[in-house]
């Protein structure tokens, strides 16, 4: 929500340049989407695992999105470099939560 209706707020939390207005729009579109998935995967049993695994996904492609810009981006100017390294940390963070709770979920039971 804050993507779509306050990028600049949203690009202040992250202390990089606004996205354009189409930009913001879409990200908000594919984050509502995974939080539709998660919201209705995670907290059912028999379907936890799927969207807890979808979740450590998504952290972790974030986190190598951000890694990227903070660190392997040398023509990225400070601003963005700093922006992708609090990004990879978040969601390093986020995919080793996803990761510990991945392993320690209830297994889904076969129809056997």
């Amino acid at each position: 929500g804050v993507a779509a209706f306050a990028p600049q707020a949203f690009a202040s939390l992250l202390g990089a340049p606004a996205p354009s207005p189409a930009m913001s729009r879409m990200l908000a579109a594919c984050f509502a989407t995974f939080g539709v998935l998660f919201a209705h995967f995670i907290p059912y049993s028999d379907k936890h695992q799927g969207g807890l695994r979808t979740a450590q996904m998504l952290s972790f492609l974030l986190a190598l999105a951000g890694a990227t810009d903070g660190f392997f981006a040398p023509d990225a100017s400070p601003d963005a470099q700093a922006a992708g390294r609090r990004v990879a940390v978040l969601h390093a963070a986020a995919t080793a939560l996803a990761t510990y709770a991945v392993r320690f979920a209830e297994k889904r039971k076969s129809a056997d």
